[in-house]
């Protein structure tokens, strides 16, 4: 089995609607997946971990309604489970959210917040209760 303590994190992005934001976007999955991961009793978020889980997180796709004048954004992610040791069963969770009268100037915090949404929602309901 895994070692339960040890988490990493890979991440990747395939679809959002500005390419400029993709750092933003890297950042905010890294900060809310490590913050819950250590707020969680026996887990501790380590990049270099080799014998606990890996966590992939991939960024489905992140889109808005309108590009020049946009009113509401929506997100999808998936994050598969995979265990370093290989005698652990990996596992994969999936969710989404949308947000409706979003801040057109703003957009670098609302793709944020949408990301950090959806992760939370997935992190606390899905993926941390298998590991």
């Amino acid at each position: 089995m895994a070692n339960p303590k040890c988490v990493a994190l890979q991440c990747e992005i395939k679809d959002i609607f500005d390419k400029d934001l993709k750092p933003a976007v890297f950042k905010q999955i890294k900060q809310t997946v490590q913050t819950l991961v250590d707020k969680t009793k026996g887990l501790s978020f380590d990049d270099k971990c080799k014998d606990g889980w890996v966590l992939k997180t991939t960024v489905l796709s992140i889109e808005v309604d309108n590009a020049d004048k946009p009113t509401s954004i929506a997100a999808k992610i998936l994050v598969e489970g995979i265990p370093l040791d290989g005698s652990a069963h990996g596992f994969k969770a999936n969710g989404g959210s949308k947000a409706i009268r979003i801040n057109a100037k703003k957009m670098e915090e609302e793709a944020k917040a949408i990301v950090n949404d959806v992760l939370n929602d997935l992190m606390t309901k899905q993926v941390l209760p298998r590991m």
